[in-house]
């Protein structure tokens, strides 16, 4: 038996590694975690003349406080009497170690949660465009086509093989159905419907998962108003981000600009700009990387033939940092 025991399937998790690398890690427990921050400049400037000196009222600036606290997930394991003795054991014929399914189970879970890194903290893992009338097995497809919620793109790659999930009625909150994957695909899967039925448009989420998922990059940052971190965007706008919305269009290096525009023109500051941190797919880059094709040039007399650049390697724009992840909406 061969050592090693082989993945059929990646469990790759560059975004949300990306992210942590970036950002400040601070100690939260269930209390929470406070961020103050300033909401309001301070005010009363007023001109005058030498005869009438008086002060307009002084207001000072306002502060207000968002507040965050951790989600909570579990995963569990399965150990049989019979496993556990032939790992302790050590013999021959083992094919797995304790570290082996332990490293199994940590990048799996990585894995999911990579996924609802970019998501808005529903849970949803894939969206229903079928409607099911009775329980049994039965066919159910999967949105593909990008739309203003996140996840709209992943058709049924996020739905696994034995897992259980509930389709949600997003109008209430209430589960609509419940069921198993018995036939993982891309755009359809087979399923066996326990209860309920799912309609078209409901969210997918892992079974009793809904909203308890952590708030990913979809709710982070939207140009929708919402509660974000206890504040209501609303009210507090500067909290909205500018979006740059191609409304199906081709993905352009003069979009990219824009929304480095958008960032430089937010910040009021020339440097801004080369503070991008694009999440895109291989896909999205790819077509970014070749739109330069037609710049591509020959080389005579190499290795004593003509020689054709082709696609780029590479996009680049100014200190833009491109993070390449097959989990993120196309």
């Amino acid at each position: 038996v061969e050592k090693d025991v082989r993945l059929f399937y990646e469990n790759n998790d560059p975004g949300m590694r990306a992210f942590g690398k970036a950002v400040d890690k601070p100690k939260i427990t269930e209390k929470g975690y406070r961020l103050p921050d300033y909401a309001r400049r301070p005010t009363g400037m007023t001109w005058f003349t030498p005869d009438n000196s008086d002060f307009n009222a002084a207001n000072g600036p306002q502060t207000v406080s968002m507040w965050v606290y951790p989600t909570m997930s579990a995963w569990p394991m399965i150990w049989t009497g019979s496993a556990i003795e032939s790992m302790e054991n050590a013999t021959a014929d083992n094919v797995q170690s304790y570290d082996q399914v332990m490293v199994q189970y940590t990048e799996t879970f990585r894995k999911r949660m990579n996924q609802y890194f970019y998501g808005t903290g529903t849970g949803s893992v894939a969206f229903s465009s079928t409607t099911t009338t009775a329980l049994g097995s039965q066919t159910i497809n999967l949105t593909t086509t990008a739309s203003t919620t996140p996840g709209q793109t992943k058709g049924g790659m996020w739905l696994w093989e034995g897992e259980t999930y509930q389709g949600i009625n997003a109008s209430t909150g209430a589960v609509r159905g419940t069921f198993t994957v018995t036939t993982a695909g891309t755009s359809s899967c087979t399923i066996n419907v326990l209860s309920g039925t799912i309609s078209s448009g409901d969210p997918i989420v892992i079974q009793g998962s809904y909203q308890l998922a952590m708030r990913g990059l979809g709710w982070l940052i939207s140009d929708q108003n919402r509660v974000l971190q206890g504040l209501d965007t609303s009210v507090y706008t500067d909290l909205n981000n500018p979006v740059v919305d191609l409304a199906g269009a081709l993905l352009t290096p003069a979009a990219i600009e824009n929304g480095k525009a958008l960032l430089q023109t937010r910040n009021n500051a020339t440097g801004a700009k080369n503070d991008l941190t694009a999440f895109i797919t291989p896909g999205q880059y790819s077509t970014i990387r070749k739109q330069g094709y037609n710049l591509g040039y020959y080389l005579r007399e190499d290795a004593g033939s003509d020689t054709m650049k082709g696609v780029q390697g590479d996009y680049t724009d100014g200190d833009t940092r491109f993070i390449v992840d097959a989990d993120m909406d196309e």
